[in-house]
């Protein structure tokens, strides 16, 4: 039997790693997320797991979309625009408050608080998160 690559095992493994974040997220958060903070969280493991920052490469608006249109029309903006966002608003989340905040937020949202609100309890506002 051949076996793989050890690139293609990491390629494998970063996957497995960002899908399963999604399925994390869904769980606890019981599905109450906007799809911008689900996909950014999972960029945030991958690069807390290799370093790799999504969309580094994307040239431009360093601040193409603010939260508004994140959270509200995700599906429809620039996917790689889209998602290099996602990926700053919830690594500044993070930086800013730690990464407990994060965990925090999802467990806020499982326990039924809007978007805004999860935001609220852990001491920032909604628009802030346009800084980062």
């Amino acid at each position: 039997m051949k076996r793989l690559s050890s690139a293609l095992l990491l390629v494998i493994a970063l996957f497995f790693t960002f899908e399963l974040t999604h399925l994390i997220v869904d769980d606890i958060a019981k599905g109450n997320y906007p799809v911008c903070f689900t996909e950014g969280v999972a960029l945030l493991e991958e690069y807390r797991i290799n370093g790799f920052m999504w969309g580094d490469s994307l040239d431009g608006d360093d601040h193409p979309y603010k939260v508004e249109e994140l959270t509200s029309s995700f599906n429809y903006l620039d996917a790689e625009k889209a998602y290099r966002r996602s990926f700053e608003i919830v690594k500044g989340i993070s930086d800013e408050k730690g990464f407990t905040a994060v965990l925090d937020v999802i467990k806020y949202l499982g326990e039924g608080k809007s978007f805004p609100s999860a935001i609220d309890a852990i001491e920032l506002e909604i628009n802030y998160l346009d800084s980062f």
